[in-house]
C-alpha cells in the first residue's frame, strides 16, 4: 500500500530522498484511512490555516500602485501546492489597474478548504518586463493576481527581477520558428513558458519536516508513544 501512494507522488516530489518519499506516501495513506486529518498536518506544519468568517481587511492596494510579485516559495509540505499564480510573472514589476473584488482563497479550494478571503487585483506588465526580447515590448499584459502574491515595488520583500527563463510565447498555440534580423529562434507556446518557468523557481521544501510533523501528529492523538516509535526505529536500524 505504501509503495502504491510512493507511485501516485509527483515528478517534483519523486526527486526527494527515499526516506522524505515515505514520510509523504505514510501521510497520504494515514489521511484516506481517516486515521489522521489534512487539518491535523496542517497545523502542524503551517500553525493551522485562519477562520474563514473573520473580518476582512481593507484592499493593500489602490489603482495605480506600483508592485512586485512575489518570488513562488512553497513551505514544507506533504503534497503538491496548487499555485495561482502565472510562474512567468513571479518577480515582475507591475502597476495595479483595478481591484476586482475579495474571493474565496483559490490554493485552498483546490483541496476543497476555506480560509480567509482574497483581494483579487488585475494587474498590468510591460512586455519588456517579462520578455525584453519580444516584439511590441512597449506592449502591456495583464493578469489578475490574489493579494497574497503582491509587495510593494519599494519594500524591502520585493524580489530582484529574474532573468526571463524562456523566449517570449507567441499566440495561445504551439511552439514556432522564425527570425529578428537574421537571427533565428524558437518562441514557445504560452503553456510551455509556464511549465519552464515553475521548473526553474524548484521544487518546494520537503522532507524531514513532514517526517516530524507526522510523528508528532500520532503522538500528539495518542496513536503512537514517543518511546514505542524509539524503539521501532532502533530495532529496524
Amino acid at each position: 500500500e505504501n509503495r502504491r501512494a510512493v507511485e501516485a507522488l509527483d515528478a517534483e516530489s519523486m526527486s526527494r530522498s527515499y526516506y522524505a518519499r515515505w514520510a509523504m506516501s505514510m501521510t497520504s495513506i494515514l489521511v484516506e484511512r481517516g486515521i489522521i486529518t489534512e487539518e491535523d498536518m496542517e497545523r502542524q506544519l503551517y500553525g493551522g490555516i485562519p477562520d474563514a468568517g473573520g473580518e476582512l481587511p481593507p484592499p493593500a492596494f489602490a489603482p495605480g500602485s506600483h508592485v512586485r510579485v512575489r518570488l513562488e516559495t512553497s513551505s514544507p509540505g506533504w503534497r503538491k501546492p496548487h499555485v495561482r499564480c502565472p510562474g512567468y510573472l513571479h518577480s515582475a514589476g507591475g502597476v495595479v489597474e483595478a481591484h476586482l473584488g475579495a474571493f474565496a482563497d483559490p490554493a485552498l479550494l483546490a483541496w476543497r478548504r476555506k480560509g480567509p478571503r482574497q483581494h483579487l487585483y488585475r494587474v498590468a506588465f510591460r512586455m519588456a518586463e517579462i520578455w525584453p526580447e519580444a516584439e511590441g515590448a512597449e506592449d502591456a499584459i495583464t493578469a489578475d493576481i490574489y493579494e497574497c502574491w503582491l509587495v510593494p515595488s519599494s519594500s524591502p520583500e520585493a524580489p530582484a527581477r529574474l532573468e526571463p527563463a524562456v523566449s517570449f510565447p507567441s499566440g495561445a498555440g504551439g511552439a514556432h520558428r522564425h527570425g529578428h534580423g537574421g537571427d533565428e529562434h524558437v518562441h514557445e507556446s504560452r503553456a510551455r513558458v509556464e511549465e519552464e518557468a515553475a521548473r526553474r523557481e524548484g521544487p518546494p521544501v520537503v522532507g524531514q519536516e513532514v517526517a516530524a510533523a507526522l510523528v508528532e501528529v500520532l503522538v500528539g492523538k495518542g496513536i503512537y508513544a514517543r518511546d514505542e516509535l524509539r524503539r521501532t526505529v532502533e530495532h529496524l536500524q
